[in-house]
């Protein structure tokens, strides 16, 4: 399961819902896709 988020510079990507406001996540600059979280 996923839902949208939003990163700095406002690209909004689809991310797995664990992730939290304020997580530091790493996006695939290929295809601007959510790779993982980091931190």
């Amino acid at each position: 399961a996923t839902k949208d988020i939003m990163v700095e510079g406002g690209l909004t990507v689809r991310a797995p819902l664990f992730i939290k406001t304020g997580d530091t996540v790493l996006i695939d600059t290929r295809d601007k896709s959510y790779a993982e979280r980091v931190g």
